[in-house]
C-alpha cells in the first residue's frame, strides 16, 4: 500500500501491499483510486485517464468512502489537469483549488503530499515551509520551497534548497527549478546540465503521479535558451527561445524580444527565419524579431 508520503512508486506499492496487514475496505478503495491515477502516465490518452481517476475519487468522497488516498487522488488529478476550481470534496464545495487543498490538508495533517499540494497552489514560501514541517525529507515539498523562493527573486536561497533534493528526476519540475536557480545565479553551464535531467513526467519512477506538462517543456527550452545565449551559443539560444515561445511561454517571448535588440541575436534570428527544420510559426516569429 502507498504511504501518505507517496514515496513509493506503483511498482513498489505492489510489493509493499503483499507484506502489509489487510487493509480496510475504505483504505483499499482509496489505494485503488490512486492506482488509477498512477496508471494515467502510460494510458493512450493520459488526460482522459486522469479525468477518470478524478471522477471516481469525487464519487467515492461524495458517498462518504473518502480517505487520504482518495482526497489526494482527487486533488493531484485536478492539479495535473490544471483545473483551479471550484472543487467539490464530499459534501463541501470550495471556491478554488487552494481552498479545497487547505481543507483536505487540515483534515489529514500528517499527509506531506496534501500539504505540498496546498503549498504549490498557494505559491508562497510560508506554505512551502509548512509542508516541509510535515516531512522535511519529502522531496516535492523541498521543490515547492525552491520554486517559491525563485518567485520571490531569492535565487541563491532557492538554489541552496534545490541542490539538496535527492534524485530530482523523480519529481516533476525539480530539475527545471534547479536549472533556473543555477541560471539566475550565473552558473549557466550547470544550468544546462540540470535542464537535461528534467524528465517532465517520471511516471512509475516518480514520487507523485504525473503526466507530461507542456508548460514544463516550454520552460525547459526557455532556460536552455537563456543559458546558451549567456554562454555565447547565440543560434542555439535563439532557437530554444523560439521553441519555448511557440509552445506558449510568455517568459520566453519576453526574453526573446529583449535579446533581439542585440545585433548578433538579430542575425541569428534572420538565419532561423530561413531554417526549414523549424515550424512555420517559429520561422515567422524569427523573421519579425530579426528585422
Amino acid at each position: 500500500m502507498p504511504t501518505p508520503s507517496g514515496e513509493r512508486g506503483p511498482e513498489l506499492r505492489h510489493d509493499a501491499s503483499a507484506r502489509a496487514p489487510a487493509a480496510s475496505p475504505r483504505s483499499a478503495a482509496g489505494a485503488e483510486l490512486l492506482g488509477v491515477l498512477w496508471s494515467a502516465w502510460s494510458a493512450a490518452d493520459p488526460r482522459a485517464a486522469v479525468r477518470e481517476a478524478v471522477g471516481a475519487a469525487a464519487a467515492a468522497l461524495a458517498d462518504g468512502r473518502g480517505d487520504e488516498p482518495a482526497s489526494y487522488t482527487l486533488l493531484r488529478g485536478l492539479e495535473m489537469l490544471g483545473e483551479r476550481g471550484p472543487v467539490a470534496v464530499g459534501g463541501a464545495r470550495h471556491a478554488s483549488f487552494l481552498d479545497a487543498a487547505a481543507a483536505q490538508q487540515d483534515a489529514f495533517r500528517a499527509s506531506p503530499r496534501l500539504a505540498t499540494l496546498r503549498a504549490r497552489a498557494d505559491g508562497g514560501v510560508a506554505a512551502a515551509r509548512a509542508a516541509l514541517e510535515v516531512n522535511p525529507a519529502y522531496a516535492p515539498a523541498q521543490v515547492a520551497l525552491g520554486r517559491a523562493l525563485l518567485r520571490e527573486g531569492r535565487a541563491a536561497a532557492a538554489r541552496a534548497v534545490l541542490e539538496d533534493v535527492e534524485a530530482p528526476e523523480r519529481v516533476q519540475g525539480a530539475a527545471l527549478a534547479l536549472a533556473r536557480a543555477r541560471a539566475e545565479t550565473g552558473d549557466f553551464e550547470k544550468a544546462l546540465l540540470a535542464a537535461a535531467r528534467e524528465t517532465n513526467a517520471p511516471g512509475p519512477y516518480g514520487i507523485e503521479p504525473s503526466i507530461p506538462d507542456p508548460a514544463i517543456r516550454g520552460e525547459v527550452e526557455e532556460v536552455r535558451g537563456l543559458a546558451r545565449l549567456s554562454l555565447g551559443a547565440v543560434d542555439a539560444g535563439a532557437r530554444a527561445l523560439l521553441q519555448a515561445t511557440v509552445e506558449g511561454s510568455g517568459r520566453a517571448r519576453r526574453a526573446l524580444a529583449l535579446h533581439a535588440q542585440r545585433k548578433d541575436v538579430q542575425r541569428a534570428l534572420a538565419r532561423l527565419a530561413r531554417d526549414a527544420s523549424l515550424s512555420r510559426q517559429a520561422r515567422a516569429l524569427a523573421g519579425i524579431l530579426g528585422r
